[in-house]
């Protein structure tokens, strides 16, 4: 005899509906959009640096200038005291011993806070803008080791190169030590290996000789 299975009629309905139902639809995404802002500023008030060169802790401070884009500090050199001999012409100098901002090695130090976009290019050069008063008589900074002395992980100099050893005469004329491509924003530091004074021994006199030498930045945009 054959079993014969019945449904109820809820069950026959619900089969009814399950078979009637179309496929889920796939719901379409949905986005939301939040906005970020963040604002940069040239400064008009520039902290000053550690000066790379000190070994110690803490280590001195070199002062900066006022305003986005300027030269900070250069070293004052003294070239000592010698006694006449008509023979010695060459002098090395030697960091001016108490000056504010100097650790032992000739400097000069600048900053680019401007943030402009593309990048400012610049140049800064020297001039001996007061003389010795003797004829003949130059200058010469030894060639620089570039330093980024912004802090924390920026050790970046891209965009900044020297000319190499400069020499600085008596008639005032520039000679560029630095020069700007669109460098990276901070503040920075042209360490010399040296500085001497050359005077030819016709052209030395007793007493005290001194020069002034200014470093001019300027902008190339």
């Amino acid at each position: 005899m054959k079993k014969v299975t019945t449904l109820s009629s809820a069950a026959i309905a619900l089969l009814t509906l399950a078979a009637s139902v179309s496929p889920l639809t796939a719901l379409a995404d949905t986005t939301a959009t939040s906005e970020n802002t963040v604002t940069f500023t040239a400064p008009t008030t520039v902290p000053d640096v550690p000066n790379p060169t000190d070994p110690t802790e803490p280590p001195t401070v070199i002062p900066s200038q006022p305003g986005a884009l300027a030269v900070d500090f250069a070293s004052a050199i003294d070239f000592g005291s010698h006694t006449l001999d008509g023979a010695t012409t060459t002098f090395a100098g030697a960091v001016a011993s108490g000056t504010t901002g100097d650790a032992g090695t000739p400097i000069l130090a600048w900053h680019d806070l401007d943030g402009t976009s593309p990048a400012v290019s610049y140049e800064i050069t020297a001039a001996v803008t007061n003389p010795f008063g003797m004829d003949g008589a130059t200058v010469t900074y030894g060639e620089g080791d570039l330093i980024n002395t912004s802090g924390s992980d920026a050790t970046a100099t891209t965009g900044v190169s020297t000319n190499g050893a400069i020499t600085l005469g008596e008639n005032g004329t520039p000679a560029t030590v630095i020069a700007s491509t669109g460098a990276l924003d901070g503040h920075y530091v042209d360490a010399f290996s040296d500085v001497s004074l050359y005077v030819p021994v016709a052209s030395q006199t007793a007493g005290e000789h001194s020069a002034t030498v200014t470093w001019t930045m300027t902008n190339a945009v």
